[in-house]
């Protein structure tokens, strides 16, 4: 009888720490649950986010290829101008070059 009181104690504290853990790996798959919901969300808000900034950076590269069209139009323009500008300040030069050369011989100035 003994014997068989401490078996059913036994059993019943056994049968309790089962239940125990049960009950906490119960509460630890739905934690896990919960917690890979929340990553999925997560991850769909990211993506959502990785989209609109593709598409603004897409939008972003069209509008600096067009500015660059136009500046390199301009560019070669400026640069056009530049050289025209140079050549322009050397034939000066040669122009006034006779008047100059004139005043440095009046005053000795060789």
């Amino acid at each position: 009888m003994d014997s068989e009181t401490d078996m059913v104690r036994q059993i019943r504290a056994l049968d309790s720490d089962m239940q125990t853990l049960v009950y906490e790996n119960y509460n630890k798959f739905i934690s896990a649950t919960d917690t890979i919901r929340k990553m999925k969300n997560d991850f769909r808000k990211m993506e959502d986010e990785m989209d609109r900034l593709a598409t603004n950076m897409a939008v972003i590269t069209d509008f600096s290829a067009r500015i660059s069209a136009t500046l390199q139009d301009r560019h070669e323009r400026i640069t056009k101008l530049a050289g025209v500008h140079a050549l322009l300040r050397k034939l000066q030069f040669l122009f006034e070059l006779p008047s100059r050369l004139t005043k440095c011989v009046e005053l000795g100035a060789y």
